[in-house]
């Protein structure tokens, strides 16, 4: 395209402005880069002419799905056969039936559903003295054993058979995960009974840290450092006490001060002090729920502080772009605002169970206002569409 506007141009004008645009033509010209590779003709309609390639389907059935189906029918066999028609060749077939197992035994584990029958108990709640009356086991008949078949060892015994439950009745905690479309639902039910005793910044962080958001953007929001922004009472109260008695997090990432040297002499200083970074409160959430729910994979979270900012600018949005030189990314604050909006009326719909409806739905409503508030300011007619999106889902 350069070269065809070049060609528009006489060689031998003098026009003082086709001159000048000949010349910012030529400086703009593209080039091609001896380190890349560029399609040729004939190599775009071989591509073209190529029968397409096989499709695979990746990663498990979403949970919102699992749970849908499960509210509709508590059989099991027609999700495996959901799963068995699924893009999958070979062993992934049977991988995906023992996700699914897994998934089902992650909601079990949550209180969400009743398994028939039931999973077979574990090795320590079956036999707990099981390994003390078993005499230790001897060592297998190699070639040169000549001891007689009487002294041989007994034969092992089967592996137990694989579980599969049959059906999958629900409780009345199942209905709590389809109130969540945005995010992982049994992180969103997780996060709710967590947050009744957090503070408004420890809700924001929460919040703000299930929404995707580019690394490059989240480096450049990052949560403030203790002494700017305390721990909270769910940090303090709740995670920390949680973390450490479950060996998860030691006390300097907690925020603790390094323990002295108490040896007499002055401090000995290491070659390669190791640095330790305080948690964030949404690292602590993530930590705890991962040791809670270990099978649950399809997860990502961000701890940053875009939201909570901005509100403290009072819902000045090109105050807070500019004061953190977000202009090139404005675009994506704007639309993680708008997803915090639909987000915070999802979560509107379940109360905690360590605080009073009222307060809880005021405070997440007052929230939600203030972000409208500031969005509408900023593109009206996007905001509308969130709006009416969240007015057709029956958010409040």
């Amino acid at each position: 395209r350069a070269k065809e506007k070049l060609a528009q141009i006489p060689d031998n004008t003098k026009d003082p402005g086709l001159i000048r645009l000949c010349k910012e033509l030529e400086r703009k010209m593209p080039t091609r880069r001896p380190s890349e590779q560029y399609w040729t003709q004939a190599q775009w309609d071989k591509l073209r002419a190529a029968p397409p390639l096989r499709l695979a389907s990746r990663g498990p059935i979403p949970w919102r799905l699992l749970a849908t189906m499960l509210a509709v029918s508590p059989q099991v066999e027609p999700i495996r056969r959901l799963v068995r028609r699924r893009l999958l060749e070979g062993g992934q077939v049977a991988s995906a039936q023992q996700e699914l197992t897994r998934m089902l035994l992650t909601l079990w584990a949550g209180g969400y559903v009743q398994l028939e029958p039931p999973p077979p108990k574990t090795r320590d709640e079956s036999a707990p003295n099981e390994a003390a009356a078993t005499p230790a086991s001897e060592p297998s008949r190699g070639i040169l054993d000549l001891r007689p078949a009487a002294m041989a060892p007994a034969p092992r015994p089967a592996p137990p058979p694989v579980y599969q439950p049959l059906y999958a009745h629900p409780t009345e905690r199942l209905p709590d995960l389809l109130r969540f479309r945005g995010i992982n639902p049994l992180y969103g039910v997780y996060l709710v009974n967590q947050l009744g005793i957090a503070s408004r910044e420890e809700r924001l962080q929460a919040l703000e840290s299930v929404l995707d958001m580019p690394q490059a953007v989240a480096r450049l929001l990052r949560v403030p450092p203790y002494d700017v922004m305390p721990p909270g009472p769910l940090a303090t109260q709740r995670l920390d006490v949680e973390l450490l008695r479950m060996g998860l997090a030691t006390p300097q990432q907690l925020g603790a001060e390094p323990p002295e040297d108490e040896e007499d002499g002055p401090p000995r200083r290491e070659m390669f002090p190791e640095k330790v970074w305080p948690l964030t409160l949404a690292e602590k959430l993530r930590l705890l729920f991962d040791a809670t729910f270990p099978d649950v994979h399809s997860l990502a979270t961000v701890p940053v502080w875009a939201a909570g900012e901005l509100l403290e600018y009072g819902g000045n949005f090109n105050k807070f772009i500019t004061s953190r030189s977000l202009q090139k990314q404005e675009g994506i604050v704007f639309r993680h605002l708008l997803r915090l909006i639909l987000l915070v009326k999802e979560f509107q719909q379940l109360v905690p169970p360590d605080c009073p409806p009222e307060e809880w739905r005021s405070e997440l409503g007052a929230i939600a206002e203030q972000l409208i508030v500031t969005c509408h300011r900023v593109d009206p007619q996007s905001t509308d569409k969130v709006l009416e999106e969240a007015e057709a889902e029956g958010l409040p």
